[in-house]
């Protein structure tokens, strides 16, 4: 990584990372879901391979600026976002719970009930 961060000047695995984030974070806050599989992706990988930077649509200067510009209008989305501010620990807890369970392919009910609360820290 080293190399490449001297050939262009900008750790390109954290600019790629700072990009998904950003993004991640706006489509977090617009709709209140997380995309997992990106409709960005290709743009991601040319940032990271260096080919958006090679090409010129990239550059250390643009990266700055894109970053300040993203983080302004992060700034405003958590304003007017309909997000709670606190997250809803109980309901978190359940989903966790559930996923172990059906990982573990627990149906015993009654143990369910038992490892949920012994587990419940609300």
């Amino acid at each position: 990584r080293s190399a490449i961060e001297r050939e262009f000047g900008i750790d390109l695995k954290n600019c790629m990372h700072l990009v998904r984030l950003m993004n991640t974070g706006k489509e977090i806050l617009t709709d209140g879901r997380m995309h997992v599989y990106r409709s960005d992706s290709d743009k991601l990988k040319r940032i990271r391979s260096g080919e958006a930077f090679k090409t010129e649509e990239w550059s250390f200067d643009k990266f700055v600026e894109f970053a300040k510009t993203e983080d302004e209008e992060l700034e405003k989305l958590v304003e007017t976002s309909g997000l709670p501010d606190n997250p809803d620990m109980r309901k978190i807890h359940d989903v966790v719970c559930e996923m172990i369970l059906e990982f573990n392919k627990i149906k015993n009910e009654s143990l369910v009930e038992k490892i949920i609360q012994k587990t419940l820290i609300i």
